[in-house]
């Protein structure tokens, strides 16, 4: 354990090992995730927590898992765990979801575990049933601990609340950008405009296939695997699909008929490309050549252009693959689009889900007491406001 909590070794309780088994728990643990709808595809939930509960085994030890174990562990993680180089404390919704929401499953586990003998295989006595019963009960408390409260608190809506919207003359902005005279620039105009246009997520643009768009009347749909394995496709327009085919032309202009590298038609669209503008060579680096981008280069490619857009505009904009999502819906809603055709489009299985991402539209101006009621106020003085410095 952390010499740096509060509990120390010599509180440890290490009894309940005698009749309870922590790796058959762990196991179980595993086994769940691995049963989720998503376990086939996705990775991404057995590594999170795996990982955090592996953290609170290395942290608390031995120690008999118990409501205050909990609370203490809860306060190491907001004060006390290290991350980012010198920082210290995650946030609540990372605590909630990383942590606390494995160490539930753990914990239920090792309650519900039958036990019917000792470890050691020796039979068990009347006052061993009874601590059992009683170490049972610990567990269960244990595991009902609240997720700690949020950092903030807000009124607002998930979409208003976080991250960044562009408008209109923003994405313009950001499409001018795009150099399409470069085979990287028809590639990140390509992925922004079917990004924001689809309100795709970062991990769905990855998925994306030529295979995987198919005609629908007037819009393409693009029949990729959403979050929980949701296979709503999103829709996108004719002008989204051309500039898709102008880079997947382009990029392929660069290479012979029979080049592996080649962009086909099952092969993901995003692909990496070298700062002479043209593609990696074949193995480059251990590269697979049809792997496509990941998340982390999307986010990158957001990184480089937040920095572009904002010495356009001459104002700080910085945007990540999740805000063109909200860039869409806040476009999307501003312009009274039905709420039905806004939550198809982001994925959402649920409209109330949509209805509490986007909110009601707020007037500021109609909340402002001048604006219901006249006042009348004495003359104020003029003030001088001095120009801050530099």
């Amino acid at each position: 354990m952390n010499t740096n909590t509060a509990i120390t070794r010599q509180h440890m309780d290490t009894a309940w090992l005698n009749y309870f088994r922590p790796a058959d728990a762990m196991h179980a643990v595993i086994s769940h995730i691995a049963n989720l709808p998503s376990s086939k595809h996705e990775a991404h939930t057995m590594r999170v927590y795996k990982g955090g509960l592996s953290y609170f085994l290395a942290w608390a030890g031995h120690e008999q898992p118990t409501h205050d174990l909990l609370n203490h562990f809860i306060a190491h993680l907001k004060h006390e765990k290290p991350w980012g180089g010198d920082k210290l404390g995650i946030s609540a919704s990372s605590i909630a979801s990383r942590y606390l929401a494995p160490l539930r499953i753990y914990l239920r586990s090792l309650a519900g575990q039958s036990i019917n003998s000792r470890v050691d295989g020796t039979n068990l006595t009347v006052d061993d049933r009874h601590y059992i019963t009683d170490i049972r009960e610990q567990l269960r408390a244990a595991a009902a601990i609240p997720n700690p409260d949020p950092d903030e608190t807000t009124n607002l809506s998930a979409l208003e609340a976080h991250g960044t919207r562009l408008n209109l003359g923003e994405l313009n902005a950001l499409y001018a950008l795009c150099d399409r005279g470069t085979l990287r620039g028809k590639r990140d105009l390509a992925m922004f405009y079917i990004s924001f246009n689809s309100a795709m997520r970062a991990a769905e643009m990855t998925r994306i296939t030529l295979s995987k768009i198919k005609r629908d009347g007037d819009v393409w749909l693009i029949h990729v695997r959403g979050k929980n394995n949701n296979m709503t496709p999103p829709a996108l327009d004719q002008q989204g699909y051309d500039l898709l085919l102008e880079y997947i032309e382009a990029y392929n202009n660069l290479l012979a008929f029979d080049d592996p590298r080649r962009i086909g038609v099952d092969t993901p669209v995003w692909q990496q490309i070298q700062f002479n503008d043209k593609p990696f060579p074949v193995g480059y680096q251990g590269r697979d050549n049809q792997a496509g981008i990941c998340t982390q280069s999307i986010r990158a490619i957001c990184e480089r252009y937040s920095g572009l857009l904002s010495s356009a505009l001459n104002k700080h904009i910085d945007f990540t693959p999740h805000d063109m999502r909200r860039s869409y819906a806040k476009i999307m809603k501003d312009d009274g689009a039905d709420i039905m055709d806004i939550s198809m489009q982001l994925r959402h299985k649920s409209i109330a889900t949509t209805q509490r991402y986007i909110g009601p539209k707020i007037d500021r101006v109609k909340g402002l007491l001048s604006a219901r009621v006249t006042q009348s106020l004495p003359d104020a003085p003029a003030y001088h406001i001095p120009h801050a410095a530099g």
